[in-house]
């Protein structure tokens, strides 16, 4: 069985991948939940820290390191419309609402076909003056 070299990506997948041997068509899937969660490439990566998203801090990561739509031939066709309407949203809700989650309970999570709180997230809504 040949030994199936793959393009630049994150190291430490690749240094795996590259080890293995694998069949002409094999189907292999990356978790973007595991990429996320990494600490070579985020300090602290299970803390919600928006602030580390400088354009400085983009540049270091290798690429791939961030695939919250996939990438390559088969990146979700939705990722630029989901971009616009995240912030959208949220800019348009944070000025008009103070949210606060009711709940000290750690979140569970559910992964589907997007990782969501399993059990929801409860939240009080007070309208802005």
């Amino acid at each position: 069985m040949n030994n199936y070299h793959f393009p630049p990506g994150p190291r430490p997948l690749f240094s795996i991948l590259n080890l293995l041997a694998f069949r002409p068509g094999t189907i292999f899937l990356i978790s973007p939940y595991l990429m996320h969660g990494h600490f070579q490439y985020y300090s602290d990566p299970l803390d919600f820290k928006p602030e580390r998203w400088t354009e400085d801090f983009k540049r270091t990561l290798p690429r791939h390191a961030y695939i919250p739509f996939g990438s390559g031939p088969r990146v979700c066709i939705g990722e630029h419309f989901a971009w616009m309407e995240g912030i959208l949203l949220l800019a348009t809700i944070g000025q008009q609402w103070h949210l606060q989650r009711l709940s000290n309970e750690p979140v569970v999570l559910q992964p589907m076909v997007t990782l969501r709180p399993k059990y929801g997230m409860w939240m009080s809504c007070q309208k802005l003056a």
